[in-house]
């Protein structure tokens, strides 16, 4: 059964991991979703100094707040898995190792790397030469690892992420998926059949295409303010037999609105999207 999950990017940097939790659960909040970030980011994220005493702590505190760890993200991917994939490597054992202690199942990587210099036939191929040195790492800790579609130029259909996932032809390996991220080109529902059982987690952020047509820009937007048919896309997963972690991954955009009540109207949208499941 999909339940409503939360980025802790979106919490207030100044909140320590106990006070993000209890805050998040309050809302109506089932899940976190952690990110690996340079030190000092915020008072809630990993690191890669973090240590296993660390981890272990920040695992505690989830339990007593009856909290599911339901992903480690990271800020640190950006082009480097091409143009850094020693850093890659580290990057990726750290977010698996953290997994495993949080009991997360999932972390989330991105592909890329395309530049001036780097033309995307090459970052393509450097990916997939990365990812199949890592397949051994996947599946001896048995942590699912997700690629997610961002803005990068990378996965421009599903169709495109899909043969990635494939090519790579390792069980551990599939989709972090963000509807949003594609709404301003494409339709994000028909994503889902094309990955199938791939999906390994979801992402939640909105986006207003200008005038309702694709290709033509448009703005962010909080969850279900956007031109995003997320009945369709809630539909779509459920065929495919998705039942994980639905995670908002939003900012909160008005200074007059507390945190709490931020938090509040997030897990009241993501529930309302997923209540239309039943």
């Amino acid at each position: 059964m999909m339940y409503a999950s939360c980025n802790a990017w979106t919490a207030d940097s100044r909140a320590g991991f106990e006070t993000v939790f209890c805050d998040f659960k309050e809302a109506g909040f089932q899940g976190v979703e952690l990110n690996i970030d340079k030190p000092g980011h915020s008072a809630h994220s990993l690191s890669m100094e973090s240590t296993e005493k660390e981890l272990k702590e920040i695992r505690r505190i989830a339990d007593n707040t009856g909290m599911i760890i339901s992903g480690i993200s990271t800020s640190l991917w950006g082009s480097n898995m091409v143009n850094n994939p020693v850093f890659s490597a580290e990057l990726m054992k750290k977010q698996i190792f953290a997994a495993q202690i949080l009991g997360a199942g999932c972390i989330l990587i991105v592909p890329g790397g395309r530049s001036s210099e780097v033309p995307l036939l090459t970052a393509r191929q450097k990916c997939l030469s990365f990812l199949d040195s890592m397949r051994p790492v996947m599946e001896q800790e048995k942590i699912l690892v997700g690629v997610e579609n961002v803005w990068n130029g990378f996965f421009t259909s599903p169709f495109d992420m899909i043969a990635f996932i494939r090519e790579v032809n390792g069980c551990y390996l599939g989709a972090y998926y963000d509807p949003g991220n594609v709404e301003a080109f494409s339709f994000p529902e028909d994503w889902i059949p094309i990955l199938g059982e791939k999906v390994f987690r979801i992402h939640a952020k909105d986006f207003a295409r200008t005038d309702g047509r694709l290709n033509m820009g448009g703005t962010w937007q909080d969850i279900t303010e956007g031109t995003m048919n997320w009945k369709s896309v809630i539909s779509a997963l459920a065929a495919v037999g998705y039942d994980g972690p639905v995670t908002a991954e939003v900012s909160k955009r008005d200074p007059h609105q507390s945190w709490p009540q931020y938090y509040q109207k997030v897990a009241r949208t993501l529930q309302d999207i997923l209540s239309a499941e039943h």
